[in-house]
């Protein structure tokens, strides 16, 4: 007889005849596991259901179970907490003093990188007098990455979605390069509506003077908050 949480049984195998799983065997009294059967078996993690009417088993994830598995969560960029995956958040969580982070991957400018004598500071988003590029890559081809805001350098590297280069193959940078306002990146592939301005996503948007770390501001300014440019 079937029993709760058995899928079949091998004296009643309706459910998949002459391929339940026996007694005393791992998985035993269900079936091989048929993804839409409505079961979670061996290797799923959820079963959206649907075969022969069957409801969804989809606790672990409800509503979003594809191919009997869950969906990854995607890194959240920006909500100020060092979530798995990230280096830093924004605007500067995770980093030391005078640093900003940069797409939850990186802390700027890092040590021994502003060019003697200038002034002007590597790293912080900004080409100002003196740099021919910003780290990591701004203002370089594909396939180059900037080295002491001095010069671009070719890398074999394929391209990286949040090195904050737009490359061949990316529809947008992370957290939102080459998206419109109030909008972010998403694995680089897609711009998706979030519906409000936030701070550190590389845009400047409604009700922001800047953004983080400098953009809008002056040379040898760096931006506050998205509220204010301060020296």
């Amino acid at each position: 007889m079937v029993e709760f949480g058995e899928q079949c049984d091998g004296t009643s195998s309706s459910a998949c005849p002459g391929q339940c799983i026996a007694p005393g065997q791992p998985n035993q009294c269900t079936c091989p596991p048929v993804c839409g059967d409505g079961f979670v078996g061996p290797g799923e993690v959820c079963d959206p259901g649907g075969m022969n009417g069957a409801p969804a088993n989809d606790a672990a994830c409800p509503g979003t179970c594809v191919s009997c598995q869950c969906p990854i969560p995607a890194i959240t960029c920006g909500n100020s907490m060092l979530d798995p995956g990230e280096v830093c958040d924004l605007p500067a969580i995770g980093c030391g003093p005078l640093q900003v982070c940069l797409a939850c991957q990186s802390c700027f400018p890092p040590p021994n990188v502003i060019p003697p004598n200038t002034g002007f500071i590597c790293g912080n988003g900004n080409i100002e007098p003196t740099e021919i590029c910003e780290l990591p890559s701004v203002n370089c081809p594909p396939g180059n990455i900037c080295l002491n805001c001095t010069q671009c350098v070719p890398t074999n590297l394929p391209p990286v979605c949040g090195n904050m280069s737009l490359e061949t193959g990316e529809v947008c940078e992370l957290p939102a390069q080459g998206c419109a306002p109030q909008q972010e990146c998403l694995l680089c592939q897609q711009c998706v509506n979030v519906g409000i301005s936030i701070c550190g996503n590389g845009n400047i948007e409604p009700g922001e003077a800047c953004e983080l770390p400098a953009k809008g501001c002056g040379p040898l300014q760096v931006c506050v908050a998205c509220t204010q440019c301060a020296p």
